[in-house]
């Protein structure tokens, strides 16, 4: 099992400045880093305080790349919803250049009203929109020459996009995927990994549908089990710190060759360091099932 962050503003103005966040957030990353986690995780969220200061996560990544040297930097997620597909592809293919070959791209469809009416996109298509623009992304990133005739956009033929990918063919793709099946299955149709968060369905729920991601997987030629799986926790400051000390047991039993397990929260960077030490420690002996 691997460990590593997952950055999800919970703060606004009144409480921190966006620039002491940013700076906080790199300080924790350096430090990731040093401590051989396995991954930097960021958001995309707009206009509140939950996930706000997180509106565009390839730019700040972007800075995390030129600090560190190891650890993998996922957008976990972007929306294709709110982004045009070519501008998309070349932002994260930017992205894997400067981390030198770094980046896991994650994509999901938001979930946010809010977010859908500021942008003036019709909620009801978030599906069909990750779909489709997921696919546009990565054709972008491997062919030359490409026409798109989609639903949502309509562009080409063009040239080869610059930059590629520093990995070739494309950089491993994640699909945010918890409560819907249809997810489940077009993700695991696509060979795509997964990231999930436990908490939010039921053991069983969770179980069953982990059994449909990798029986569709062998229905469609990749191997049963994906690569690696992302699973989101939760990191606390001091007087919750059973919460992050204890992972919850309920996880279920993945069948994945890797599990990366997330911490997310809102400590300060004092008491993250001292979490993430703690964590760092106890990965040479995990007392729960992966």
């Amino acid at each position: 099992m691997k460990v590593g962050l997952n950055f999800l503003p919970t703060v606004g103005p009144g409480e921190m400045p966006a620039e002491r966040f940013y700076d906080e957030i790199i300080e924790l990353s350096e430090l990731a880093d040093r401590l051989s986690f396995s991954h930097v995780k960021l958001v995309e969220h707009h206009f509140h305080e939950w996930g706000g200061y997180s509106p565009d996560p390839v730019a700040l990544l972007s800075a995390i790349a030129r600090r560190t040297t190891r650890v993998r930097l996922v957008t976990g997620a972007v929306t294709p919803a709110f982004t045009h597909p070519i501008k998309l592809a070349a932002s994260l293919s930017v992205l894997d250049n400067l981390s030198h070959g770094r980046l896991d791209a994650g994509f999901g469809r938001a979930f946010l009203p809010s977010e859908f009416e500021a942008f003036g996109v019709d909620m009801a298509d978030s599906r069909a929109l990750l779909e489709e623009n997921v696919e546009a992304v990565e054709r972008l990133w491997t062919d030359e020459g490409f026409r798109w005739e989609g639903r949502f956009h309509r562009f080409g033929p063009l040239p080869a996009m610059l930059p590629r990918p520093a990995q070739l063919p494309r950089p491993p793709v994640f699909i945010a995927a918890t409560t819907s099946p249809e997810t489940f299955t077009w993700a695991a149709s696509k060979g795509y990994h997964l990231m999930i968060i436990p908490v939010v369905a039921s053991h069983e729920k969770l179980t069953g549908l982990l059994d449909l991601y990798r029986a569709t997987r062998i229905e469609h030629g990749h191997s049963p089990t994906s690569d690696c799986m992302s699973a989101t926790t939760a990191m606390w400051r001091r007087a919750r710190t059973r919460r992050w000390r204890e992972p919850r047991s309920t996880t279920p039993r993945t069948g994945t060759n890797s599990l990366r397990l997330t911490g997310v929260g809102a400590a300060s960077p004092r008491t993250s360091t001292r979490a993430m030490s703690a964590w760092n420690r106890r990965l040479a002996r995990p007392r729960w099932p992966v």
